[in-house]
């Protein structure tokens, strides 16, 4: 399965900060989260994107 990079918002678990936004890798925004969480079980990804694009995160709740 093809990979692109995503720009995910994170920030430690049942906290509201603070948020870092990183970079990772996986088929989807989905998939990219899952694995960064996967790698770093103390935060939770709560938004994404892709990389190469700028404005709002999709992911993230209104």
């Amino acid at each position: 399965m093809p990979t692109k990079r995503f720009e995910l918002k994170v920030r430690p678990v049942g906290t509201a900060g603070p948020v870092k936004v990183v970079e990772w890798e996986g088929s989807d925004g989905e998939n990219a989260a899952r694995r960064y969480v996967d790698m770093h079980r103390d935060m939770e990804a709560f938004a994404w994107r892709d990389a190469d694009r700028h404005g709002v995160f999709p992911g993230m709740p209104a």
